[in-house]
């Protein structure tokens, strides 16, 4: 993963929990992961 890479996210918030985590373990940096978390009704 570079370093100039970002991620932007929207679904649901559990999903986008581990997302965050598995592309920390990739490298990616804390503030390159950018979510809108929803709920489903």
């Amino acid at each position: 993963m570079s370093a100039d890479t970002e991620v932007w996210f929207c679904g649901p918030a559990a999903f986008g929990h581990h997302l965050r985590q598995g592309l920390q373990a990739q490298g990616l940096a804390a503030e390159a992961f950018h979510a809108e978390a929803f709920n489903w009704r």
